[in-house]
Parts: structure tokens; sequence; C-alpha cells
């Protein structure tokens, strides 16, 4: 989803038809249904569980490659195409992400979170540069 949102940014800029800006705004919206439902910032194609695995050390597939994919897609539409709610999306999504980190570090240590780095570092800093 993080790339057809990025994908439908950049060709609105690049051609200005606006049936592909009415297409991301439709995608936006309704994910960001899916993302009020779970009601912490939390917006994904899979399970909060999967993080838990990652934080427990166990082998998960790629969730923080996913997330920063969703968030870079939302960045571009707010960006590019000034869509009202993507930016409060990605930032709900940063709050999330920010917590269980913290809540990581705070329980088991840095040294124990960068382990989790090592089972999957994503590409997270792509997504955050924008916030720098």
């Amino acid at each position: 989803m993080g790339h057809y949102l990025s994908a439908l940014a950049f060709a609105t800029l690049n051609t200005g038809r606006e049936d592909l800006a009415q297409r991301g705004l439709l995608m936006v919206d309704e994910l960001k249904k899916a993302q009020d439902a779970h009601g912490n910032g939390y917006l994904s194609a899979f399970p909060q569980e999967h993080f838990d695995r990652l934080e427990s050390l166990k082998p998960v597939w790629a969730p923080y490659y996913v997330i920063h994919k969703i968030m870079q897609g939302l960045l571009d539409q707010h960006t590019m195409v000034a869509n009202p709610l993507a930016l409060g999306m990605v930032e709900d999504m940063a709050k999330y992400f920010c917590n269980r980190v913290e809540r990581v570090v705070e329980s088991r240590g840095e040294d124990y979170w960068l382990l989790t780095l090592n089972t999957e570092f994503g590409g997270m800093n792509e997504a955050s540069e924008w916030f720098w």
C-alpha cells in the first residue's frame, strides 16, 4: 500500500491528473478508517503481534520495512498532493512506534533493542528523514 500511495502521489504531481489525486484521497481516507479502528495510531496489513515477535527476537518477516513504506507513502501524499489527512496519520504512526521502542528500551535496555535490529531493521530512517 505504501508503494501505491507513493506512486499515486508522484503520478499526480507529474501529470496533474485529477483522477489520480482522487484515488490517493480515497486510499488515504480508507486507511484512516483502519487506523482509527485500532485506536492507537497503528496502521498495517498485519497484526501488531508481529512486533511482539520481533521484540522477543523471534523470526518475523520485515514488519518495519512495511511500516516505513506506508509512512513514506503517506508523507508523499502529504508533500506532493497536499492530502489533508496523510500527515496526521503518519504522525500518529510515529508516536505509536516511538512508544513501542521506548517501552522495550525501558524494560530490557538499549543493547537488547539493538538486538532486534539484527532481526529486522527495515527502512525507518528513510521515512524519519522527513521529521529531521
